[in-house]
């Protein structure tokens, strides 16, 4: 599904994180061009790495550009949706404070688990968050958001992907401008 270019950043966004998804539940890459070390203490440093990068952003951005603001003009449906996101949010970074800790018991098991939360949550935002957003909210409301993300991702800094090892600027990412008229 195409996605509008308000909401694009984000979903472009979700398919790195799909790439961590697979290396996470199956402890290896299906892909030469993106390698995955097959030792668990090296998998967690990676996605600490990745979420210090690009995962904590990501969620950041959804929650003060589309949650917070968006949420009072959906419908109940929706709205109970954004709800669940939310909480796999916390459910996603406790994971991630565990792994920082090292108080994760079984590191492989967390990492696993983490994969599992994350697949889920990316294809609830894609398939109906998303699509409800593009549906239920007014075009110039979903363009006052695009523009909020794009404030939001100038402040990042430029980052190293944990698969490819291409320097990520956020300008680039963004996809600028959002539409000729602006």
């Amino acid at each position: 599904m195409k996605r509008s270019q308000e909401l694009a950043p984000l979903s472009r966004e979700h398919l790195s994180a799909l790439i961590l998804v697979y290396c996470l539940k199956h402890g290896k890459s299906s892909n030469p061009r993106y390698p995955w070390p097959t030792d668990p203490l090296e998998q967690r440093d990676k996605v600490l790495q990745m979420w210090q990068d690009e995962l904590h952003w990501h969620f950041e951005a959804e929650e003060s550009c589309l949650f917070d603001p968006l949420e009072p003009l959906l419908s109940p449906e929706l709205q109970a949706v954004s709800q669940t996101l939310r909480a796999e949010h916390q459910q996603m970074r406790s994971l991630i404070l565990d792994l920082q800790q090292g108080n994760a018991i079984e590191i492989t098991h967390a990492l696993s688990q983490l994969g599992g939360i994350l697949e889920t949550h990316i294809k609830k935002e894609e398939q109906v968050y998303f699509a409800g957003l593009e549906r239920e909210v007014p075009a110039e409301t979903l363009l006052k958001a695009g523009k909020a993300l794009l404030a939001f991702y100038t402040q990042r800094h430029p980052y190293v992907s944990v698969f490819t090892g291409e320097i990520h600027r956020p300008e680039s990412s963004v996809g600028l401008p959002l539409r000729e008229s602006d």
